[in-house]
């Protein structure tokens, strides 16, 4: 400790880095609730989409434990909205909720078609999916020369044939375009 003219000061001699592995995200201030943002992201799921849109989105989303755990820390942008841990899933549910005000609100957007519906949440959500690749913790990897859109584009092309078995081809470039274009 040093005290120079009544300033008080912490004097750091060396830092050492734990033997065993740690998660810089851990380290990183929390703004968000995640774990409630997530929850709530997959309750409204269930309510809005038809039995199949969830399965599909369980799928592609909910079911993989990995990639759960990346959005629920990525960043939503590097300087910009949400950039901050857990940005992401905040700016996934904050979508989420214009989207369904917006086709609450505005029903012949849509009508009563549901797969229409589906593709309208499942687009909501998944628009920014790529950013866990294109962003590690706010900084941009190598992936990012393509951008979040075609990173979200290629990991979504993985389920192809069965977005297309439940719903059709034409849906699925539908997706293709709310992820690619959503800018």
């Amino acid at each position: 400790i040093d005290d120079y003219g009544g300033t008080i000061s912490i004097i750091v001699e060396s830092v050492e880095l734990p033997k065993e592995e740690y998660n810089v995200a851990d380290f990183l201030e929390e703004k968000y609730d995640v774990e409630k943002y997530f929850n709530a992201l997959r309750t409204q799921s269930v309510n809005h989409l038809s039995s199949k849109g969830f399965s599909m989105l369980d799928l592609i989303l909910f079911s993989n434990e990995k990639l759960c755990d990346e959005f629920k820390v990525a960043f939503a942008a590097k300087n910009h909205h949400d950039n901050c841990k857990g940005g992401l899933l905040a700016h996934t549910y904050k979508v989420f909720s214009l989207m369904s005000y917006t086709l609450n609100t505005y029903k012949q957007i849509v009508g009563d078609d549901q797969d229409i519906k589906d593709l309208m949440y499942i687009g909501s959500i998944l628009h920014d999916i790529g950013k866990v690749w294109e962003m590690n913790l706010g900084a941009y990897t190598e992936q990012s020369i393509v951008t979040h859109r075609y990173l979200g584009m290629e990991y979504i092309a993985k389920y192809k044939e069965q977005l297309v078995k439940e719903y059709s081809e034409m849906w699925y470039y539908n997706l293709v375009s709310i992820l690619l274009q959503h800018h």
